[in-house]
């Protein structure tokens, strides 16, 4: 994954909280400030998982992505669709 740009910990707190005003309008009950994903593994947020989420993301383009992570506090940009990620919270 090729990282474009890092962006500055106050843009990223933005971008994050309109993330989060969206997506975990209702948060109560979830970890989200641990993990930002026990909204969707929760049920609070509509979301799908296994064979359908990969074939989903597969599909999926946008001219580019913002990556967050449970314990930075900073957005990395990039250009081009995650796919090398050690993880599968995407």
């Amino acid at each position: 994954m090729v990282i474009n740009e890092t962006l500055n910990k106050k843009y990223s707190g933005e971008i994050e909280e309109k993330w989060m005003g969206i997506i975990c309008k209702n948060k109560q009950g979830f970890n989200t400030k641990d993990y930002r994903w026990h909204i969707f593994s929760g049920g609070g947020y509509p979301s799908v998982e296994a064979d359908e989420a990969e074939s989903m993301y597969s599909k999926h383009s946008a001219e580019s992505y913002y990556v967050m992570f449970n314990n930075a506090s900073t957005i990395e940009l990039i250009k081009e669709k995650p796919t090398d990620l050690n993880y599968k919270d995407v």
